[in-house]
């Protein structure tokens, strides 16, 4: 997502989709907004999945926001053209 869709502006679904346009209409940092919806989803979902399901959940989204957070900064041009990046993007996420 860092990488292709993210320096574009392009929308994925779910959390991924609302950090981009927060960051796009806000300024808002896509890591903080991807935790923050994500763990606040699986806080909600515990009585569903169990505590150990949901616990290995928010460590995923944790290590995926914080990868996001830690990327995000050094790509100050996309990799390709949209186009290109828009068909990476989506057949990976």
């Amino acid at each position: 997502m860092a990488i292709f869709l993210f320096p574009h502006n392009i929308p994925s679904g779910g959390a991924a989709g609302i950090s981009v346009l927060l960051h796009h209409i806000a300024q808002v940092p896509y890591a903080l907004t991807l935790w923050t919806l994500n763990a606040g989803m699986l806080v909600l979902a515990i009585k569903w999945l169990g505590t150990s399901s949901a616990f290995w959940t928010i460590y995923c989204v944790t290590v995926t926001s914080l990868t996001i957070n830690f990327i995000s900064p050094h790509l100050h041009h996309p990799v390709s053209t949209v186009f290109i990046d828009l068909i990476i993007g989506s057949i990976l996420f």
